[in-house]
């Protein structure tokens, strides 16, 4: 299967990386999207959690139609299941 342009957000290690390093060769443009360097594909370095982020991969992206867009990124918070 190739695709032309795919989005991989989360793309500069764990789960991220190992599927942005399984589509590198099986598309046109490879869009790896971290807050740190990806040593895959186009990197663009925004954090998705805050509207410039956003913004920056949207202006990024422009009017280029995705053929995927995959979201991998995550962050563990050790308080995040507490009340404390």
């Amino acid at each position: 299967m190739s695709f032309k342009t795919v989005l991989v957000a989360g793309a500069s290690r764990g789960v991220g990386l190992a599927v942005a390093e399984h589509l590198v060769d099986r598309t046109d443009r490879l869009v790896a999207v971290s807050r740190t360097a990806a040593p895959v594909g186009e990197w663009l370095q925004a954090d998705l959690a805050n509207l410039a982020g956003v913004e920056t991969v949207a202006h990024a992206i422009a009017d280029e139609p995705l053929d995927a867009l995959l979201y991998m990124g995550g962050t563990w918070e050790t308080d995040a299941f507490t009340t404390q």
